[in-house]
């Protein structure tokens, strides 16, 4: 195969050594030869393709060598027919084909009349002869019936060759890639989470037909990344109707207790529920098909912390058997009067304990809850003989809330996935098809802290924000308790890169030419992403402080002195939004040379455009004059002596550091 790289680079790479990036094709071709008995081909003999379910009917006809190619076959189950004058018609009936499959179906006509036919009763098992790809294929009948703990399909490609699970993550590693590096696409659309590399949408398991995972020596049309390709493809109606409905349910009752628990199980609920109707509206021409699905769960856990007592909150150390240090002395008691008043605000927000004693003297049961809901719809429409579309929407939307140690430290989890996509498949003659594919999807979550619903406590104790030396910008979403963090008792306040939230846009447009001639088949493709996202992420919202007891002998005492032992504040603007565009193009060449040999050739031009920032906030580094670049157009220069600069250049637009 022949691939372009940006750098740029030709490699030409014939049959077996392939580099994945952009292309992606969700059908399937079949071709294959038709002979006679004596072993000669067969010209002009027509191969008849009809859908099994659905009633679609496809024509080609072989070729002088008497070969058949027959592209973008939607992956579903076919009766395939061969017929010519004098001869009895062969068909072979529930022949299945897979998504991205290259399959091959010879036939061997007998002499006879055109009224007789030979019906053969089981396919044949699919040989991937056609070309060099590795991989696997999960079917149908693997999505609906093995097991498969919440649901999500993507986790069945662990039963492929060469994939293994990664390590701290639900993705997987293919072929000893980054999981990272895996390139998901969804009804031939891109459905890639460039924040995490993992699928940003995962269909009800009802809903999808199969999906395929190539783990190596792919085509030219497939890549995006280095991992391996996971194409999935969603279910179609078909001539009858059908449907399902389910529910699966768990709960604390029905849960065995841990071998050394001596404690009886925390309350806990799950249940996930949903439905599935697929059938015709109109007959052999239009079809449609619906999921819904639905999560409610809520799981509690006991947990045991260490809070101040009652003592240890007016400065009183004498539970203890150490004593601690105020101004070079040991004593027990803090006088009031070194008692820091910002500190005296913040004590409201550990609870009392609920036990004696001065560690893990506090058990609390938190209780999380989560609450999904998706559906997704599917239309097809056999428009003509030759023109073929469908198009696909998926939703899905979640609340979830995430307890915390301490009460009202919790964090709320809204997130929400959308995908669109748009085929159309035009075969201009048997010979010459094209495929356009269209696609949006769009990814939003937010972490959002619970105790931003107490507003500006900031403010309310005093601490600066706006400005170089705030402690939070002044934003309604983050309210809440600045984090204190006291060597040995339980952390107040949310996490500090609380607040976040990113929404994700990509648009994918995709286009592919197949043409058979002759012993070739050629493939010309186009395919453009635009990808466009905003994130709100602060590095300290809030701020933070830390206590130890480097200045006392004890951090709660510490703390109560004002003794910090680090603080951190949030600087700057959270608010991102880049941008950026990828494109390719590829040519391909199946050659047949001999029945027994077959040449994949391939070139692929690859063009990613540099990220840029809707307002400009990106800064770069000029290695030749050993600056950095803002994105506002001025030059920022370090002193090479000190590290650090004094006054500036504005004529000339360079300042130092």
């Amino acid at each position: 195969m022949i691939r372009y790289i940006p750098n740029p680079r030709l490699f030409i790479l014939f049959s077996t050594l392939l580099v994945p990036m952009f292309g992606q094709d969700i059908n399937a071709t079949l071709r294959g030869t038709v002979h006679d008995s004596s072993g000669a081909v067969i010209n002009r003999a027509v191969v008849k393709i009809t859908s099994t379910e659905r009633g679609v009917t496809r024509s080609v006809v072989t070729n002088g060598s008497g070969d058949y190619v027959a592209a973008q076959l939607p992956a579903e189950s076919y009766a395939i027919s061969a017929s010519a004058p004098g001869f009895q018609v062969q068909t072979h009936k529930d022949f299945i084909l897979q998504v991205g499959q290259e399959a091959r179906l010879d036939f061997t006509l007998q002499v006879g009349q055109a009224t007789e036919q030979i019906e053969v009763a089981g396919s044949a098992s699919l040989i991937q002869s056609e070309d060099q790809s590795i991989g696997d294929v999960v079917d149908e009948k693997k999505v609906k019936e093995l097991p498969l703990n919440g649901r999500n399909a993507f986790t069945l490609a662990l039963l492929a060759p060469n994939v293994f699970g990664a390590l701290g993550s639900s993705t997987y590693n293919v072929a000893g890639n980054p999981s990272v590096n895996n390139n998901y696409l969804l009804d031939g659309i891109q459905n890639n989470d460039r924040t995490t590399g993992s699928p940003t949408h995962k269909p009800s398991v009802d809903g999808i037909q199969e999906f395929r995972v190539l783990t190596g020596t792919y085509q030219a049309e497939y890549g995006r990344q280095s991992g391996g390709q996971i194409i999935m493809t969603t279910k179609s109606g078909t001539n009858s109707l059908h449907g399902t409905a389910y529910e699966f349910f768990r709960n604390n009752h029905l849960d065995s207790r841990g071998f050394f628990s001596q404690t009886t199980l925390p309350p806990f609920t799950r249940n996930q529920y949903g439905t599935s109707l697929g059938g015709p509206i109109q007959k052999s021409k239009t079809f449609f098909f619906i999921t819904y699905e639905g999560l409610g769960s809520k799981q509690a856990s006991i947990t045991k912390t260490t809070v101040p007592t009652a003592l240890e909150r007016s400065g009183n150390f004498s539970e203890s058997t150490t004593p601690i240090t105020i101004n070079g002395t040991k004593t027990f008691q803090i006088p009031q009067a070194i008692i820091s008043s910002v500190s005296q605000e913040f004590l409201q927000y550990w609870p009392l304990p609920t036990t004696g004693g001065l560690t893990n003297n506090y058990i609390s049961t938190a209780v999380s809850t989560q609450q999904t809901n998706q559906f997704s719809g599917r239309v097809d429409r056999a428009i003509s003989a030759q023109n073929n579309l469908f198009v696909s929407y998926q939703f899905y939307n979640s609340n979830s809330f995430n307890a915390g140690t301490i009460p009202g430290f919790g964090t709320t989890v809204p997130a929400r996935t959308q995908a669109v996509s748009l085929t159309d498949d035009h075969i201009f003659t048997p010979t010459l098809i094209n495929e356009l594919r269209l696609g949006y999807n769009r990814w939003y979550a937010l972490n959002l802290q619970q105790d931003n619903a107490l507003g500006d406590v900031i403010k309310t104790l005093g601490l600066p924000q706006g400005g170089p030396n705030a402690f939070a910008p002044t934003d309604p979403q983050t309210g809440g308790v600045p984090q204190v963090s006291v060597t040995g008792f339980a952390t107040i306040g949310s996490g500090q890169n609380f607040p976040q939230s990113r929404e994700d846009n990509t648009f994918n447009y995709v286009d592919a030419l197949t043409w058979t001639h002759g012993a070739h088949t050629f493939k010309f493709g186009a395919d453009i992403e635009h990808f466009y996202k905003h994130s709100y992420f602060v590095t300290s919202g809030r701020g933070g402080f830390t206590f130890n007891g480097q200045f006392t002998g004890n951090a709660f005492a510490d703390f109560l002195t004002g003794g910090i032992r680090t603080s951190a504040n949030g600087l700057g603007d959270p608010n991102q939004n880049p941008y950026t565009t990828a494109s390719g193009l590829y040519a391909q060449d199946d050659w047949k040379v001999s029945p027994s040999l077959t040449f994949n050739i391939g070139l692929r031009y690859e063009l990613f455009e540099p990220q840029k920032e809707r307002v400009d906030k990106l800064d770069t580094f000029d290695l030749n004059h050993g600056t950095l670049l803002d994105g506002q157009g001025q030059a920022y220069s370090v002193d090479s002596v000190t590290g650090a600069g004094a006054g500036g250049d504005r004529e000339s637009g360079r300042h130092h550091l």
